[in-house]
């Protein structure tokens, strides 16, 4: 079902910070003063386009034509001249509302028939039509598979981020423009840009290798010590799940951390040089974490 949007929308809308206006309102609309009552300036456009009396501002309401009228006797106290249809302050656009889902609705993939309202729903504006084609993944950000021997799928926009010492930036640089072949998959580097590290004071590894019959307190009282001799003193740290690497040489038995409270100093030097073994796999790489609350405190 298509229905007509019978006001249409403004041709402009910004508000300006004027007083809200009240006499361009309709008898049937809400009166402006008494919702505005006390209220100045900006806050109080928000004030009556927001006020429940105008019932949400649903497109092709008498909330939504309410909320027009406010807006178009706003500008015309600007001084502000209307360009729409006849000289008006609208121009009318057919809006789709009301769609229902009919009787031939499909999804197919491959050979795979999903079914309409269980596994996938159209959008109220979707158009009625018949899509034909290839199926392409495109991805977002990363797909991480079940099944640890399938192929680790990334976006096309992924970030290839080198961690490095200053002195090494010019080997990074020499990448530019090269194809690398990893596992038979061509991998183009782009321009690079240098970013310093950050002074977050929380900061979190997803991977550190842990004893293999360590428990969580041995892990965060380890973790103490390791940072104690590095002359940092965490006040909060948090320990995750534990999770096993799969390498070459046999499994690694792993756990998260985050560690947070941390001075700008504190921050940057761990950042710089990690925790634990196996650097080399991506293990005990900090990274900067917007926070967290109530961490567990740090053990005594």
């Amino acid at each position: 079902m298509l229905a007509q949007s019978t006001r249409g929308g403004l041709l402009l809308s910004t508000l300006a910070f004027l007083s809200a206006p009240a006499s361009a309102q309709t008898a049937s609309c809400p009166d402006p003063v008494r919702l505005t009552a006390g209220v100045q300036g900006p806050l109080a456009h928000v004030r009556y386009l927001a006020d429940d009396a105008l019932q949400g501002r649903e497109v092709g309401t008498w909330g939504a034509d309410c909320a027009a009228d406010y807006i178009a006797a706003t500008f015309r106290e600007l001084g502000l001249e209307p360009a729409g249809i006849a000289g008006s302050w609208f121009q009318p656009f057919p809006v789709p509302k009301g769609a229902a889902m009919g009787p031939d609705n499909r999804l197919a993939i491959s050979d795979k028939v999903y079914a309409p309202g269980k596994d996938w729903i159209p959008m109220g504006f979707s158009a009625s039509t018949e899509l034909g084609g290839t199926l392409a993944y495109g991805g977002h950000g990363l797909s991480r598979p079940g099944n640890p021997d399938d192929l680790l799928q990334i976006s096309r926009r992924t970030r290839l981020i080198l961690r490095l010492p200053v002195e090494r930036l010019g080997d990074a640089r020499a990448l530019t423009g090269r194809a690398l072949d990893v596992a038979g998959h061509r991998l183009t580097v782009g321009e690079a840009s240098e970013r310093p590290l950050s002074n977050l004071t929380t900061i979190f590894a997803r991977y550190i290798v842990a004893g293999e019959a360590e428990s969580e307190e041995g892990f965060l009282k380890a973790m103490h010590t390791a940072l104690h001799v590095m002359g940092i003193t965490p006040k909060k740290m948090l320990c995750g799940i534990e999770h096993r690497l799969r390498t070459p040489d046999g499994p690694l038995r792993t756990r998260s951390l985050m560690v947070a409270e941390l001075s700008p100093d504190e921050s940057r030097r761990l950042q710089e040089q990690g925790l634990g073994s196996f650097r080399h796999l991506g293990c005990g790489l900090l990274l900067p974490h917007k926070g967290i609350q109530e961490l567990h405190p740090v053990l005594e």
